[in-house]
């Protein structure tokens, strides 16, 4: 940009500040009109007013070092602009504001001055460890347009301009704009910390917590009415008559609720309600429309009122936590993972008379935290069928993930690292040896061709370690270790050892998933990370071999994916995988002699049951009696779900796929890679399984049929 010369009339400019060499703002026009189009997206009038906007004087512009200088002219004089916060300044004040590094929470910064304060909050990166992937909206105030005018010369804002993250208020009425927008659009957090820049926008007496309060008063008042109506518009939901209504096969309406923060839940529920859709139910899915939404209690009610749900379906969350939602009808958590919002003595008592429970843990949510048993539903992760099919792949795509054997796990971090990493956090030497002590004797089992795989061996691990350290350690402490050993420490040797036999035999195999790059011996044969959405089925097609591999047992989603895709998998055996077989008689039997309790069992069982027991026993390496919970309601879980909690019961082809040595993987390996009509058989019966048993739709229909059985029961 041109020097102005003295000849120019703002040259007197450079009397009052003769070191600096000025320039027109006017100038940077072109930036203004850029950051104007990017805003007329959002807000076409504010965009066109900025436009239109002539300032009564020129302005001027230089820099000093980093500092930017704004003069106005003012006929024959120059007026300085003062820089109430300059770039360096701004900078300091968001590192004090967020010391991580990151924006956590939703901020007001009312006035604009220079624009160094927004532009650095709004670089700032976002990290909400509770919402991942979560953007906290940014509140921008500003009551002279012309402050903002000048602002948008300076910076680059066309990202942040179109971003609905931030939200603008200019004008004198800024404030009453921001409370309006709060008012408008509950499901954007309020912000949490407001910082000011120049003239106080705040009205005497008022601060950001009473406009917040001021604006949450007409929601409040707006939720509670619509709550009120819930008696009214669910006056027919009595149980037998919402029994009668699935029974019948009329159209239900099913609302599901989850969040876009977590991708697994969010996948899950749209394949849920996809499988509902499927069934012939009118379907809607409550989620954030945008990654700095957080719906509000008020959002729920407003779509129970517009949509009058006559079920409402949740992921790992269950009715109580949201307050708002009709207790007129069912509500359904499907538990997926262990969380602390569930698996606690206040979940388990915020179970009302129509809250049921989909997924696993019946026995322990029951026993432990006071869950009703009895509107618990036993069931896995189940496969959206029309999204894991087999289907056409082109060549680039086979030449790609082609291969003799497949896996696909983030199990990529070696035992010896967790341990390692737990180790240097423990508090004391004596916790660092304990650890290392459990670990050795873990170790060996594996050096001796065994596995570990229920919850009372590494009791059993432990307990031996604190006897020989003389060592004890509270129930919390006892907790975490097992935790660790059991759900990583485990994880690792299990799957791992698998694959340091594949490596042995030097088949071509592909490890797909987080971190086997850095693997010391497995970088070589990592791949990357699997797109879920249109990769994993090409892989599974393309493996000549996929694997299964967990030390919790072989049921689970990505195998059901796998076989739905036309996979054909090898599985790693666990003693697990063969109890329904033998609790199935024991159960059967009980039932003909109607025994309902483990001391009827015990004092009546015949030699054949006997047996059965014994046979347990020697399987599991302790008694059926020892299981923690009572042997009756064990078998009865499995017979409740059709004995179909083990692959053994499930698929009569478990003795020909499943592996439990370094020399049966490698003799199957050789056996099916050179087998192709028996890999297609097995899997096209396998696939079979799936496909009648574990899909969402067939889950949804027995979860429907679940909750009518108990309805009608108790009508």
């Amino acid at each position: 940009m041109p020097v102005l010369t003295e000849n120019d009339p703002i040259a007197v400019v450079a009397a009052v500040l003769p070191e600096l060499q000025w320039q027109r703002l006017s100038l940077l026009r072109g930036q203004m009109e850029a950051n104007c189009n990017a805003l007329e997206s959002r807000d076409p009038a504010l965009a066109d007013q900025l436009r239109s906007f002539e300032p009564e004087t020129e302005f001027v512009l230089a820099l000093r070092g980093t500092q930017v200088i704004i003069a106005r002219l003012e006929g024959t004089a120059a007026r300085v602009r003062p820089c109430l916060l300059s770039a360096e300044a701004a900078q300091q004040t968001i590192a004090r504001l967020c010391p991580s590094g990151a924006c956590t929470e939703s901020l007001l910064i009312a006035g604009v001055d220079q624009g160094w304060l927004w532009d650095q909050a709004y670089t700032l990166p976002s990290a909400v460890p509770a919402l991942p992937g979560h953007r906290p909206p940014l509140y921008f105030l500003v009551r002279d347009i012309e402050e903002l005018w000048l602002a948008l010369h300076l910076h680059d804002w066309r990202l942040m301009l179109a971003d609905p993250r931030v939200r603008l208020s200019v004008g004198e009425d800024a404030v009453a704009q921001f409370e309006r927008g709060l008012r408008a659009s509950p499901q954007i957090p309020v912000p949490r910390v407001a910082l000011s820049i120049g003239p106080q926008l705040w009205a005497p007496g008022t601060d950001l917590a009473s406009v917040v309060a001021a604006s949450r008063m007409p929601l409040e008042v707006e939720l509670q009415n619509l709550m009120a109506r819930y008696g009214e518009l669910y006056a027919w939901a009595t149980p037998g008559a919402i029994a009668e209504k699935i029974r019948s096969g009329q159209k239900l309406r099913v609302l599901g609720i989850t969040s876009r923060y977590t991708t697994f839940l969010q996948y899950s529920m749209r394949d849920w309600l996809s499988a509902m859709g499927r069934l012939g139910h009118e379907t809607k899915l409550v989620i954030e429309g945008d990654a700095h939404e957080s719906h509000t209690t008020l959002c729920f009610a407003r779509a129970c009122v517009e949509f009058l749900p006559d079920v409402v379906v949740m992921v790992d969350h269950y009715r109580g936590e949201f307050g708002t939602l009709p207790r007129q009808i069912p509500c359904v958590m499907w538990v997926q993972d262990k969380l602390p919002n569930i698996f606690s003595p206040a979940a388990g008592a915020a179970q009302g008379p129509m809250d049921y429970c989909l997924g696993f843990g019946r026995l322990y949510l029951s026993q432990n935290y006071g869950y009703p048993a009895r509107r618990h539903m036993e069931a896995t992760v189940g496969v959206d069928e029309t999204r894991f099919a087999p289907r056409p792949y082109d060549d680039a795509g086979y030449e790609r993930f082609a291969c003799d054997v497949s896996y696909v796990s983030h199990s990529s971090v070696p035992a010896e690292a967790i341990l390692a990493k737990h180790v240097e956090r423990a508090q004391s030497n004596d916790a660092k040896r304990m650890l290392a002590q459990v670990f050795e004797r873990l170790r060996a089992v594996y050096d001796a061709g065994g596995v570990v795989t229920h919850r009372l061996h590494f009791e059993r691990l432990l307990d031996a370690t604190l006897k020989d350290l003389g060592a004890a350690m509270t129930p919390e402490q006892r907790d975490g270790v097992l935790d660790l050993f059991s759900h990583q420490i485990n994880n690792a040797f299990f799957r791992h050892q698998s694959l340091h036999w594949l490596a042995d035999m030097g088949v071509d195999l592909h490890l797909y998933g987080k971190g086997w790059e850095s693997h010391p011996r497995f970088k070589r044969f990592a791949k990357g990370v699997a797109n879920n959405e249109r990769q994993l089925t090409t892989i599974f097609q393309t493996s000549r071999i996929n694997l299964q591999v967990t030390p919790h047992g072989a049921i689970h989603q990505r195998l059901f994916e796998g076989l739905a895709s036309g996979g054909f998998f090898l599985i790693r055996h666990a003693p697990g995988e063969l109890v329904e077989g033998i609790y199935k008689p024991i159960w059967d039997w009980c039932q003909q002699q109607q025994i309902s309790t483990d001391e009827e069992l015990l004092a009546r069982a015949t030699p054949p049951v006997q047996a059965g027991l014994a046979e347990l026993k020697q399987l599991l390496g302790f008694g059926a009696f020892e299981f923690g919970s009572q042997f009756m309601d064990v078998m009865k879980l499995s017979a409740d779900t059709g004995f179909t909690r083990s692959a053994a019961s499930i698929w009569p082809e478990y003795g020909e796929v499943a592996f439990d040595s370094k020399l049966r993987l490698q003799q199957k390996v050789t056996q099916y890679l050179a087998d192709d009509q028996g890999r297609r058989r097995i899997a096209e019966s396998m696939r079979t399984q799936v496909l009648e048993r574990f899909t969402y739709l067939s889950t949804s229909r027995r979860l429907l049929d679940f909750i009518a059985t108990e309805l009608r029961e108790r009508g």
